[in-house]
Formats: C-alpha cells, structure tokens, sequence
C-alpha cells in the first residue's frame, strides 16, 4: 500500500540505496514472506488432512 507521493528528500548519490527504492524493496520481500508463511500453513495443513489418523 502507497501513502502518500512523498519521494526523495533530495537526489540520492546511488538511486539503489534511496530511500522510495529501499521501501519498495522491503514492501516486496515483506509481501513474499507472508506469501511464504501462507504457502507453508496451506501446505502443513494439508499434509496432516491427508495423515492417516493416529491414537
């Protein structure tokens, strides 16, 4: 989610470490984390629906 048309405070020296691409880059890899957190709860969830019952 963007919040706003904020920007760079002033041209940064290496574009890859200013401050817009660096939020960009940690919303990307904080989305494929959930991404991969969500595939492993479907994934264990399923593998324990098809183990046989124990007890």
């Amino acid at each position: 989610m963007i919040r706003g048309n904020r920007g760079e405070p002033r041209v940064p020296q290496d574009p890859a470490r200013g401050l817009v691409w660096r939020a960009i880059e940690e919303a990307v890899e904080s989305r494929l984390a959930r991404d991969r957190f969500e595939a492993a709860l479907k994934t264990s969830a399923l593998e324990q629906a098809d183990a046989p019952p124990t007890g």
